[in-house]
């Protein structure tokens, strides 16, 4: 019976991708007969997960932990500042988005891999959640520092009976989603929705000024009534734009993994995404790529990929089956796996 401490700090924002990652790997986990879990979450955090587990208060400023009972503990994302005196640690690494953020600031990014090195310099094992992942990591950090590494893809929760009908509820539209922010590089769909006529519904954290200015680009260009942007949805709601949407658009500029590919995917919807980070490695041969962010050229790629599903309509099938691979079952097997190999 391994004992593990499981991070779960970054509950505290239910709608991101990291909340997703601890959700959905500690409820696997938890299935894992040989391992008991004691899984810190966030002050006043609603604990979900099993009656039969034992729970810990954390706060994000939280350095140590005293836990004798604990045989391990796994940082769930690389910025974790939480950690169990005495007992080695497992530290998974989602992306290294500040090489491209910090691009033109040579002191901010410098000081970020410093800072990521001295955090990952105390992890008997690093996971990576994508091979480019994996790949950035050992060009930026030091290598040292990267002991007993593997790649271990993220699951996705697919309930089809988990649905819920949301306000907005287009009868044809694109989807997307994600916390919107520049990154997610939403603002280029619009010529799409304007070329098509066909209305896009963007779901996600919407408190960044960017918002703001795709609302402005819709207004300027005459198609404000097409483009619903509908803030945080919950998981039923999800589901239910997932199932009715004409495609996935995703044009973001820099992802780990990409929760929305596959997600799309397991309801057999055609995805449209960019070439950039690991979204080919996700995506791999069930997606169409955008070559280049210019309108012209995205509408091409979306054109000749819906006339594409029509003439070929067992690809949705063929997508269904692909992401029927990435489950947390999978992904919890693989880090028990992993956490064997530390103890």
């Amino acid at each position: 019976m391994i004992k593990l401490g499981l991070d779960m700090e970054r509950m505290r924002n239910p709608y991101s991708g990291l909340a997703v990652y601890c959700k959905g790997l500690s409820g696997a986990l938890s299935k894992i007969e040989d391992l008991e879990c004691t899984f810190f979450y966030p002050a006043n955090h609603p604990l979900t997960i099993s009656k039969n587990d034992t729970y810990a208060g954390s706060g994000s400023k939280v350095f140590g932990i005293h836990a004798p009972k604990l045989q391990l503990f796994h940082a769930t994302h690389q910025n974790s500042k939480l950690y169990v005196r005495g007992i080695p640690r497992v530290t998974t690494l989602h992306d290294l988005n500040f090489i491209e953020k910090y691009k033109n600031n040579r002191l901010k990014r410098t000081f970020a891999i410093w800072t990521l090195n001295r955090l990952i310099q105390k992890s008997s094992a690093i996971n990576y959640i994508s091979n480019y992942t994996k790949m950035m990591a050992e060009e930026y950090l030091n290598n040292r520092f990267l002991k007993n590494t593997r790649v271990i893809y993220n699951g996705v929760d697919f309930n089809p009976a988990n649905i819920k009908t949301p306000f907005v509820a287009p009868e044809t539209f694109f989807f997307s989603i994600g916390v919107i922010n520049p990154k997610k590089n939403f603002h280029v769909l619009l010529p799409l929705v304007k070329k098509t006529g066909i209305p896009i519904v963007i779901a996600g954290i919407d408190t960044h000024a960017y918002v703001a200015k795709i609302k402005s680009l819709a207004e300027k260009e005459q198609i404000a009534s097409l483009v619903h942007i509908i803030g945080p949805v919950s998981s039923e709601e999800k589901n239910w734009y997932y199932k009715h949407c004409k495609a996935l658009l995703f044009p973001s500029l820099s992802e780990g993994f990409g929760y929305p590919i596959i997600e799309a995917m397991s309801y057999g919807k055609p995805v449209f995404l960019s070439r950039l980070t690991s979204m080919p490695e996700i995506g791999s041969s069930f997606a169409y790529y955008f070559d280049s962010f210019e309108a012209n050229s995205m509408f091409n790629v979306l054109q000749n990929g819906l006339d594409t599903e029509i003439n070929h309509p067992t690809f949705s099938q063929e997508r269904i089956q692909y992401a029927s691979q990435f489950t947390w079952a999978a992904a919890a097997n693989q880090y028990f796996k992993m956490y064997q190999s530390v103890l």
